[in-house]
């Protein structure tokens, strides 16, 4: 410094003060450099054996830590204050104004491209080790910004911990205006009430108002064949777009980097909700599997999803929203197939059909139907129509209906009021088509004359296996 002056008490050293930019140096463990402390102004106050009892630093302060294992650590401030805690070899410390936070495997040369994490905030409140050796832990407060090259984040308050790389986000209760912690990396963007980092993972967890939206620029660069991944691309359901961010709200959510599983879930009555343009899955716990692009729905799952198929009525082929329940829904992404679990229904514009298994199969695209498979207890309406049977194949490129059934039961209205005059059909199995008026029972094709007439309603009632023998 340009000016130290030392002060004494009773023979012994009271307090040291330096002036014009001073800089300190402590004993590090053998063979290596000890904490630095360098600022334009530097008190210290002694106990009465000799040691430190505090330090004020102030203007332009820069602190090298002594880190163990050759790591290093440097936080910048306009002030700083550093207390012993009682008699134990431990001191707290506190760093005011623009406090810049940066760590390293490699001593810092001050260019950034040696930083492993680097934070900033307004305040900083940390715990030392014994001679000043490093961040034992650290709570930065107010205007906190975290990145590590991989993922930036925004927070009111984090806690983090160096020697086990968790870093925890949330809003500081103190401050009038809370905001939710932020977070962005390669997967995406999240924020919620609270966000828990294992930054050597890097796992997370989030909990509270979780709000997310999937995917990043990587995404304009794949081709719907997925031509062009990289091993590190999360893989999304092949039935969403490539080319647009999904969006995912719940109560928690959870990420294995291992599995590359995110988990998101709701307590009821809330539901967990992923979504994108027209297509929408809700349920109590959804399961998005980046590596294999699968996707799952549990606790009351509901789905809404456009698909291209055939128009029931007219025959044309057309982009429709259909609406799916099930007691449990699972996407595979391989096999382009959508499974609803009991109990089953799907809802489209002119159908509606139940069961306690539905398999929905799309072609190559992932978004033009091929096939529905409806098995268990299965009963299908359709516009003037309704079947039901133990397992229903329906065709989309050729438009038809094959129904497997102890009986197969079809009911149509023949009448011109509704629900007043109707004919039924019945048999072993049935196959008929969206585009003809022609019905194939037990394999032989027949024109409608229907082994019964009557009142639909009557019609419509449960039929016993005895009627078709």
């Amino acid at each position: 410094a340009a000016n130290i002056r030392v002060f004494y008490n009773s023979g012994r050293t009271e307090r040291i003060v330096l002036q014009g930019r001073a800089n300190i140096e402590l004993t590090g463990e053998i063979g290596e450099t000890g904490t630095r402390i360098n600022a334009d102004a530097v008190e210290m106050l002694m106990n009465d054996f000799g040691g430190v009892k505090r330090i004020d630093a102030s203007v332009d302060v820069v602190v090298n830590l002594a880190v163990a294992d050759k790591a290093y650590q440097e936080i910048r401030s306009d002030s700083l204050g550093i207390v012993s805690i009682g008699n134990r070899d431990s001191f707290t410390a506190t760093f005011i104004g623009s406090v810049d936070y940066r760590e390293s495997d490699d001593e810092l040369t001050g260019t950034g491209s040696d930083e492993r994490r680097r934070m900033t905030a307004d305040r900083l409140e940390a715990s030392l080790g014994s001679d000043f050796g490093g961040l034992n832990s650290a709570r930065f407060v107010s205007n906190v910004k975290f990145s590590n090259g991989t993922l930036d984040a925004l927070a009111d308050e984090a806690i983090y911990e160096p020697a086990s790389g968790i870093l925890s986000l949330s809003m500081n209760e103190e401050q009038a205006d809370k905001d939710s912690p932020r977070m962005i990396d390669d997967r995406g963007s999240l924020q919620a009430d609270s966000v828990t980092i294992d930054l050597n993972g890097p796992s997370m967890s989030a909990e509270g108002g979780v709000a997310s939206v999937l995917g990043s620029s990587r995404d304009e660069k794949r081709t719907q064949d997925r031509e062009g991944l990289s091993d590190n691309d999360p893989r999304r359901p092949g039935l969403l777009s490539s080319a647009g961010g999904i969006f995912v709200s719940s109560d928690r959510f959870e990420f294995d980097p291992e599995t590359s599983v995110a988990i998101y879930s709701a307590k009821a009555p809330n539901t967990a909700r992923l979504w994108q343009d027209n297509t929408e899955f809700r349920g109590t716990r959804i399961v998005l599997d980046e590596l294999t692009g699968n996707l799952s729905v549990e606790g009351e799952a509901r789905t809404r999803t456009s698909m291209v198929q055939t128009n029931d009525q007219t025959g044309a082929v057309e982009e429709t929203i259909s609406i799916g329940e099930g007691g449990s829904v699972i996407y595979d992404d391989v096999a382009r197939k959508a499974t609803y679990y009991e109990p089953a229904q799907l809802q489209g514009p002119h159908t509606h059909l139940k069961a306690d298994t539905i398999e929905v199969q799309l072609q190559d695209d992932s978004k033009t139907l091929e096939q529905i498979v409806a098995i268990g207890n299965v009963s299908l309406e359709l516009e003037n129509r309704f079947v039901s049977g133990s397992r229903l194949v329906y065709d989309d490129l050729e438009g038809k209906y094959d129904m497997q059934g102890q009986p197969v039961r079809l009911v149509e209205q023949t009448g011109v009021e509704a629900n007043k005059e109707c004919r039924e059909t019945a048999g072993r199995s049935l196959t008929f088509f969206i585009s003809a008026a022609d019905v194939s029972v037990d394999g032989q094709s027949e024109t409608r004359t229907s082994s019964k007439s009557g009142e639909c309603e009557l019609l419509l009632a449960p039929m016993s296996i005895d009627s078709v023998q």
